[in-house]
Parts: C-alpha cells; structure tokens; sequence
C-alpha cells in the first residue's frame, strides 16, 4: 500500500513527530523509538511496510510466518497506546493526533474534528491505567504455592496433635493464647518480587529488593525516582521458603482451636497488628514491616546480612553455616530467634524467625513441645519480654539438634508510634 502527501500534510506530521520525539513519547532508547522512526520515514515516503518488513529491518528477526512471532504486533499495540496515553494526558483541543490506524503500519495525522474519535476507536476514551497490568500466569502460580504451603501446614494437623501434650498450649511460651479473646493471625514471613521489563513492555527478570518488601515501597521508590517507571513494575508474585510448611504444620497443632487467618509479611497492614494477636513465622530476611519493631527492643541484632545475629551486650555474632554447608552431607549451624513482646493495644506478638529453613524448622519444632520447652527454657519462657536465641544443628536441610544459646526478658518497651515500618536494626 501507498499514498501520497501533500507538502502541507508532511511538514505537519514532521512537526508533530519531531515533538512527540523530544517530549520522549515513544522512548529515548530502545526498540519502540526505533519503530517511531521506521514508521515515520516509511509514511513521509508514501509508505505503509508490511509485518515482515519491519520483523526484518526493525527486529532483524529472520524471515518467518509472521503468525509464529507477535513482536511486530505487540510492540505496535504498544506504541499506538504510547502516543494515545499521551493525548489523553493532554487533554481535548490542544491540536491534531499522530496515531497508528488499526490493522496498518504507518503514522496518521487526525485533525481536530477527528481528534475525539481516533482515541475514542481505540477504546482508550477514559484516562490511562496508573500502573502495569498483572501476569495472570505469574499471580496464579504464586496463589497456588501459597495454598499449597498453607494446605501442608492445616492437613498435618492431625498427625502432630497426636505427639503433643492434650492442652495444645502446653508449652509456656504459647500458653497466653489459651486465654486470649483476640483474633489470632498469622504471618507468613514471604518475599516480594517485581519486575524488569524491556521497552516498558517485556518482562526479563525477577527482582528481590530486601529494601522493597511490597508494591508500596515499589511504588514509593518510583515515585522518588521517576525514571524508574518505564524500567520497573509490580507483577504480584510472592514466594516462600520451604521452612513455611513445616512451621505452619508444627503450629497448626496448637492453634487450630483459635481459627487463625494466614497473611504474608508483604501484606500486612498496621491495623491487623493493632487488632490482633500475631504469630510470625518465617525468616528473618522475611520479616518486612515487623523487622524494626522487633529489634528495636531486642538485646538480639541482625549484623551485616540477614545470615547474622548479633548478641548486643558480649557483641557475639552468630553466622549461618546453612547456606555453604546444606547441599552436602556435611553437619552445620544455623539460628533462630525467638520473641515474644506487647503490641500496641495490649495484643500478643510472637516472632519465630531462623535465619534459614533449618533454624525455623527447628525452632517452631521445639517451641511447640512443651516437654523440650520444661527441659530448656527458664522459668521466664511464656512472660511478655521474653526473647531467646537458639543454635539448630543441620544436614542436608533436616533440622538435628536445638540447642538454647541465651535467654532473657527486655523492659516493657515503648517503640509503637503508630505506625508499621520496615527497615534494617
């Protein structure tokens, strides 16, 4: 297909062209500014390219059935919506449109009487989505890895009811929940991931940021960096480590009675933990907003990564040997810290927390037996205040030996400000 233009018609599309490429509408850089051009030149010529063309000289893809590979397509829908996104913004009356027609490959300048409905065929009449669609395959699979790990946890119940003593809360340092009239939630200690994406439009990594624990703090980021927007997005996908399992199975047995709710560390919210007894279970590298609560009332620190632990008066530190040592038969060390301490309203917060999947499975098979609990721990183990600091001997990812490094209880604190913060002790 071609046509001509007249002298008058090319200075204009020039015009607007030229402006759309100075505000950075289709991109600096990249393949989405390098269609722009393509289409552009090709237009001015009196040109529309077929697919193929712009597979060939645009991607240098190699000739194919252009029904095998979308590239042109997607990145088409996706400059036509860059250049409709930005007229929107605009607002009405403020001059003619360049767009891309459905179904063709070339630029058309809409005048001010078409201006309306162009956008509006586009089905792109209201005003641009604030943020990246979601990866329905991606969301979908992170639900069923959390069902999954919860299943595991709630069907076990049965089978480990049978080991424990007949009050469920027989070990003293759960033994407050047996009175307590408040809901009981627990928090799953998991780690949000967000994307990179190429062009703004293709996903090529998965990002971990033990800065950024959920799309809030994404978004707070982009928000102070704005040119992040184009290069990052929230895909809604959570992950969480194996030691979950066997955490919730070993609780489930105490708890059961109290019909918990489960929520991940990267959703909780300051009310639930105004509201609500919380039992943490997960990492500490997991443990996002509760983090600084925890430690700023601990004689427990992190040290330089979350493999460490710190004992703040002798200044010992403790490193996890889990991660060198797990995949071979070698024995090895890991930790755990455990706390218990008053929430905001007089509610109860429990953290179980290892510092990899043998200290929590350790830990949370330990604490949950009151028998090991009477032979271990103080008299103290059940007070609120109480903290303490466990050794778990490892191979290959099974938990061993747990062995009691100190204990104490710390001063009735007075961090609640109100707020729910992450952030490094």
């Amino acid at each position: 297909m071609s046509s001509t233009m007249d002298p008058d018609q090319m200075e204009r599309l020039t015009s607007e062209a030229s402006r759309l490429q100075a505000a950075g509408v289709p991109g600096k850089s990249g393949r989405l500014p390098d269609l722009f051009d393509y289409l552009l030149a090709r237009t001015l010529n009196g040109e529309a390219p077929k697919e193929q063309e712009i597979a060939s000289e645009v991607f240098r893809k190699q000739a194919s059935d252009p029904a095998d590979d979308a590239t042109v397509r997607v990145y088409i829908h996706r400059l036509r919506k860059r250049l409709n996104d930005h007229y929107l913004r605009q607002g009405a009356g403020q001059g003619p449109v360049l767009t891309i027609p459905r179904g063709e490959y070339r630029l058309v300048l809409a005048t001010d009487v078409e201006r309306a409905g162009v956008l509006d065929a586009d089905g792109l009449s209201g005003p641009p989505p604030a943020q990246r669609g979601r990866l329905p395959w991606i969301a979908a699979g992170a639900s069923l890895v959390f069902a999954l790990v919860c299943g595991a946890g709630w069907m076990a119940a049965a089978t480990n009811t049978a080991s424990r003593a007949a009050s469920p809360f027989a070990s003293a340092v759960l033994a407050p929940l047996e009175k307590s009239q408040r809901p009981l939630v627990l928090v799953l200690g998991d780690y949000y991931m967000f994307g990179e994406y190429e062009d703004d439009l293709f996903l090529t990594r998965l990002i971990r940021d033990f800065d950024i624990n959920s799309k809030e703090d994404l978004t707070q980021e982009m928000n102070e960096q704005p040119e992040l927007f184009s290069k990052y997005g929230h895909v809604s996908l959570e992950y969480l480590p194996t030691s979950a399992a066997y955490a919730m199975a070993d609780m489930s047995a105490v708890v059961a009675d109290k019909r918990p709710w489960t929520v991940l560390s990267s959703d909780l919210m300051p009310e639930t933990v105004k509201c609500c007894d919380i039992i943490y279970l997960g990492l500490t590298s997991g443990l996002g907003p509760l983090e600084e609560t925890l430690f700023s009332r601990s004689s427990y620190a992190l040290g330089e990564t979350y493999d460490e632990i710190r004992e703040r008066q002798s200044g010992e530190v403790h490193v996890s040997e889990a991660f060198l040592a797990a995949p071979g038969e070698t024995m090895y060390r890991d930790y755990a810290l455990f706390s218990m301490f008053e929430g905001p309203t007089g509610n109860t917060i429990w953290i179980f927390a290892g510092t990899r999947d043998t200290g929590l499975m350790g830990l949370t098979e330990s604490l949950t037996d009151p028998d090991w609990v009477k032979r271990h721990l103080g008299r103290e183990a059940g007070t609120v205040g109480y903290e303490a600091l466990f050794e778990i001997t490892g191979q290959k990812h099974v938990n061993l030996e747990t062995r009691l490094i100190s204990e104490g209880v710390t001063d009735s604190p007075e961090a609640w400000n109100g707020t729910l913060t992450g952030g490094r002790n």
